[in-house]
């Protein structure tokens, strides 16, 4: 009997006996395999999407390198780019078509960025320290501290200087900027190690400390916004869902901004760069709390958030808690301040987007984390890192149609997991559990707002089959799941449509046009 006949059942009678010979012809026999194969790739995320006769084209080009670079690794003992630590190949992937492909591609939303790290630091000293209101001094450990002033204030243990006229009078400005480069970009390389749980969060924190007061100065505060939304738009990305503390923004004459007039110059800035380029979708904001703070100040940051989330539900989508350091509290001790908008009256409605899961530890209170965003009811799950092991958790998060926000570069990074082949969440991505893709801290991990997580995602977390359809889906996810209202989804499914028609027919052009 054929097993298409047979059907599922056969296959549960036959995989429930074991070491049974059954009465399977060899091309049946392979016929069902072939059937079980399908529904697994079916099953997958990216597996309802059948590509047109154009999307094929492209997708054979995306094909052939992935599997070289697979069978090179599986065969010939080539190391797997996709498997190393980004910081090690980043230049060697850029070298890539698959790479090349998922630029240009357009990738909808980055739905997990944070607003102090979207930029990178080269940045900082290439184009804001060459204004002559900033000034710097040298700590006795080396660190250089910048702050932008009229009239600097005299400080014995750290002489404030302009950066400008320290600039000119060196002997060779090119050294001098890469020294001030040296000085401010994290140190990541090979940081982790087997031997030890720690993250390279000092010298995060250290870079933090340098760049902050470049940050909060109002000219930048500015500048800084619209250069994250430059490289979003030349990275083929549509949208953004931005994290933002709200730091206290000061300008030269010492005045300090409060949090909706910040909100203020955010959402004009965004209109501004929508209105110029056609194609940007938009930007929202979701604030943030800082899980060192205390109860009190975190019940304020809600009531906070919720006003200005009320006053602009445009574009402040909601509220989320972020860790500035390495010891942070779990979720649950702000479980009063969290449940503050539904114990009013009548209740109020303040969405979520809750980190939550951010270790490798299993059963301590940051991993229960994500039972409790749930219980908060979440919009989304920031990271989700370890998911996997809650089966529980993730029949919630299916039923609720939740996504996690899987941020592959950070947590290899910050050095929760080596090989992202080896991605705790590779398996519900199997399973077609909603997913999007970020890239949580571009700026600090050097990376393109999502073009190397998703080359990442593509070649180390989705299966060799993994395919054009894959990278499809987490473009559609993003805007699916993102803060948007089902008015402005249904116009950004449009805008995204038109932009990826135009990039498949760009490539199937370039394709005939090849020499054959």
């Amino acid at each position: 009997m054929s097993p298409y006949l047979l059907g599922y059942s056969m296959l549960v009678c036959v995989l429930s006996v074991s070491h049974v010979a059954h009465s399977l012809t060899s091309s049946e026999y392979l016929q069902l395999r072939e059937e079980i194969l399908l529904k697994e790739k079916q099953r997958m995320l990216g597996g309802q999407i059948t590509l047109t006769p154009d999307e094929q084209l492209v997708n054979q080009i995306l094909m052939k390198e992935k599997t070289q670079q697979i069978e090179d690794s599986r065969y010939k003992n080539v190391p797997f780019l996709a498997a190393q630590n980004f910081l090690d190949v980043k230049e060697r992937i850029e070298n890539t078509e698959v790479y090349n492909i998922i630029h240009r591609m357009p990738k909808g939303g980055a739905l997990h960025i944070h607003d102090i790290s979207s930029v990178g630091a080269e940045w900082l000293i290439t184009n804001v320290t060459y204004r002559d209101d900033i000034y710097m001094c040298v700590t006795e450990a080396g660190d250089i501290r910048y702050q932008a002033f009229l009239d600097p204030p005299s400080q014995l243990d750290c002489q404030w200087k302009s950066v400008q006229a320290e600039r000119w009078s060196s002997p060779d400005v090119t050294q001098f900027d890469e020294k001030l480069i040296n000085n401010i970009v994290p140190k990541l390389n090979n940081f982790c190690s087997d031997k030890t749980d720690e993250l390279p969060i000092g010298s995060i924190a250290r870079y933090l400390a340098q760049a902050l007061p470049l940050i909060t100065y109002l000219p930048v505060f500015m500048d800084y916004y619209r250069k994250t939304l430059e490289d979003l738009r030349s990275d083929n990305v549509q949208y953004l869902e931005l994290r933002s503390s709200i730091s206290q923004v000061y300008d030269i004459d010492g005045k300090i901004y409060d949090k909706e007039q910040i909100v203020i110059i955010l959402k004009r800035l965004t209109e501004e760069f929508v209105n110029r380029y056609d194609g940007f979708i938009g930007a929202k904001i979701i604030i943030t709390g800082d899980r060192t703070a205390s109860k009190e100040q975190m019940l304020a940051d809600v009531k906070s958030a919720l006003d200005l989330h009320q006053r602009y539900p445009d574009f402040v989508a909601g509220f989320d808690l972020a860790a500035s350091s390495g010891n942070y509290n779990p979720v649950v001790y702000y479980m009063d301040a969290l449940l503050y908008p539904t114990n009013l009256d009548p209740p109020a409605t303040l969405p979520y987007f809750l980190h939550a899961g951010e270790t490798k530890w299993f059963g301590v209170e940051l991993d229960q984390d994500i039972l409790d965003v749930l219980l908060l009811n979440t919009t989304r799950v920031g990271h989700g890192f370890t998911l996997s092991k809650h089966p529980e958790y993730v029949d919630i998060i299916r039923d609720s149609n939740i996504a996690v926000e899987v941020n592959p570069i950070s947590n290899q990074i910050l050095c929760l997991v080596s090989d992202l082949r080896s991605h705790p969440m590779v398996g519900l991505m199997a399973d077609n559990l909603p997913v999007v893709i970020s890239s949580d801290d571009p700026g600090i991990f050097r990376t393109d707002p999502l073009s190397h997580d998703f080359y990442m995602a593509f070649m180390a977390m989705a299966p060799k089959s993994g395919d054009l359809a894959f990278l499809k889906q987490l473009a559609i996810n993003s805007i699916q799941y993102s803060a948007m209202s089902a008015r402005e989804k249904e116009a950004a499914f449009v805008q995204w449509t038109s932009s990826w028609d135009i990039f498949i027919q760009s490539v199937v052009k370039e394709i005939s046009q090849a020499p054959q």
